[in-house]
């Protein structure tokens, strides 16, 4: 990764307060690009700062190829020793009951693994000393 991005990034981060040592940070990686360098990111800045990482991976349902999607972000986060989770969400049957877009349903499904995946680590941590916040990391492109 150029250096130049990750600087950009690492700035960012900073100047906005976005995370601190000892946070907790449930990146969701869909193994696109996009969140796939974010990954990376997070986890190169774990160097500079101590926090702790987790991937956080939601299959909708809706493609052929979401279990390779999975398969693939897995070993990353196998490679780079970082925690993953794989959510299951049924995008299509909440959008019939809930009479929103698919799309919509996906975001709405996503970020409820996220807060799922963070309730169980905080659970998962009570008792032990641990100070920091709990955040969501998610990429987005600019069109």
């Amino acid at each position: 990764m150029k250096d130049a991005v990750y600087e950009k990034v690492e700035k960012y981060i900073d100047a906005q307060d976005m995370i601190a040592a000892g946070d907790f940070v449930a990146a969701g990686v869909s193994g696109g690009a996009d969140s796939v360098c974010l990954l990376h990111i997070l986890w190169r800045l774990r160097s500079k700062r101590p926090f702790r990482l987790a991937a956080v991976h939601v299959n909708h349902g809706l493609r052929k190829e979401a279990a390779a999607d999975a398969a693939y972000v897995k070993k990353l986060c196998e490679e780079w020793e970082i925690p993953f989770f794989l959510r299951e969400a049924d995008v299509r049957g909440y959008t019939a009951c809930h009479k929103v877009s698919t799309e919509e349903a996906g975001r709405l499904l996503r970020y409820q693994a996220f807060e799922e995946t963070l309730a169980g680590l905080r659970i998962a941590s009570e008792g032990k000393e641990t100070r920091g916040r709990y955040r969501i990391a998610v990429a987005h492109n600019a069109q």
